[in-house]
């Protein structure tokens, strides 16, 4: 075995969580707070860090020494070059990240990707995500790091390059396991051999949050900077104008029908679509000051947003898992399967539609149904989620058991 170059300063292991962190995603830094929390209670000497997006980000809400995923180290300036001499130095900023990363995972025992829906490529080309993805995990076999993945989401993956790079990439993992059946049947289908791989609950459900009594005459009403699959603001603004037009209506419909509401976000960019939604009804209707949307930056926000609602209607995943972590039932606009995936575990597959054709009255319709059976829906998916707790530590567990 290589030699650690940095061993851990306690005399526990060294583990790495790897992951899109730091780009002001809720649902992202959940996951992350989540893994830490779950790895501190297993291994309360290990020495824990994070290869993220943004280390000064991370380091400033979690509290963990990190590094960059595209670390380069003197050879970065080079990325701020014009396009064209950065496109032939392209060779040189690749060959550095690679020894950079090396030197890095020699200090390291474990290599953990928590959570998140990081194997498909929502606002994703090949050589972003995951090539970064396919170098870190080839690098954790050359220097005999042991690499986990833990409950990953999985698919779609439209491009046919980056479907081979993550089969590549997970071909390294010593423990593997998915957030749903869906994810794994995904992987199978696009060609990994998915025998030894497991299944656990979203990560995010070993969160402790608090629950509180359901409000019956208030629904949350989840809205995103939805772009198309892309998730390019250039190529998908009339993707955009079509989807808040929708969410206007439904809003207004939901009122209409004895509803208040209060709008939620799941990242930064999902303030845009706030202020639209705002701005459209404030033209149609002088009681749009009955709208509340409260500033929402973490999970624990979001959490305390959805503990005065009754029911959820939401497009974004970790709103939709916020609310299952509430108690709080949920009708889903989702852009990907994961929605549906998550809610047919909890009996909500048929409130699910699609974000590019969802129907306002069938969300009126749903929402209906759902303030009448509220009081059981909450304690069943109370009871669920409290299950699903102990399956995630499990996964844990096995991800951290030994030794590569």
């Amino acid at each position: 075995m290589i030699a650690r170059s940095i061993p851990a300063s306690d005399g526990g292991r060294r583990i790495a969580f790897f992951g899109l962190f730091g780009v002001s995603n809720i649902g992202n830094e959940a996951s992350l707070r989540t893994a830490i929390s779950v790895a501190r209670r297993i291994e309360p000497n290990a020495d824990l860090c994070c290869i993220c997006h943004d280390p000064i980000a991370v380091e400033r809400e979690h509290g963990l020494p990190c590094t960059a995923i595209q670390m380069g180290g003197a050879h970065e300036h080079l990325t701020r070059l014009p396009r064209v001499l950065r496109a032939a130095a392209w060779p040189l900023m690749e060959l550095a990240r690679w020894i950079a990363a090396y030197r890095f995972l020699r200090s390291v025992d474990v290599v953990i990707v928590p959570g998140t829906g990081i194997l498909d490529d929502f606002g994703e080309r090949p050589w972003g995500m995951p090539l970064s993805l396919l170098r870190w995990s080839l690098l954790t076999r050359l220097t005999r790091t042991r690499l986990a993945f833990v409950g990953i989401g999985a698919g779609p993956v439209q491009s046919r390059v980056s479907r081979l790079i993550f089969r590549l990439a997970l071909s390294f993992a010593d423990n593997c396991s998915y957030r749903d059946t869906g994810s794994r049947d995904y992987m199978r289908s696009i060609g990994r051999d998915t025998q030894a791989d497991g299944v656990i609950p979203d990560i995010v459900f070993a969160l402790e949050v608090p629950h509180l009594e359901p409000v019956t005459d208030t629904m949350g009403v989840g809205v995103m900077a939805y772009y198309g699959w892309s998730n390019s603001q250039h190529k998908g603004e009339a993707t955009y104008q079509r989807y808040i037009e929708a969410l206007t209506e439904t809003v207004k419909q939901l009122r209409a029908d004895g509803w208040r509401i209060r709008l939620l976000v799941g990242e930064a960019s999902d303030e845009r679509a706030v202020k639209d939604i705002m701005g459209r009804l404030a033209c149609k209707s002088p009681e749009v000051n009955e709208l509340v949307a409260s500033r929402i930056t973490s999970m624990d926000d979001l959490i305390g947003e959805l503990n005065r609602v009754g029911v959820v209607f939401a497009t974004r995943y970790h709103n939709v898992v916020g609310a299952l972590l509430a108690g709080r039932p949920v009708i889903s606009a989702g852009y990907a399967p994961k929605n549906d995936w998550l809610l047919e575990q909890v009996g909500l597959r048929e409130y699910c539609q699609s974000v590019e054709d969802f129907r306002p009255s069938k969300v009126v319709e749903s929402s209906r149904r759902l303030r009448k059976e509220l009081p059981v829906r909450f304690r069943e998916i109370s009871a669920q989620t409290n299950e699903w707790k102990l399956l995630v530590e499990a996964g844990f567990r096995a991800a951290l058991a030994s030794k590569r």
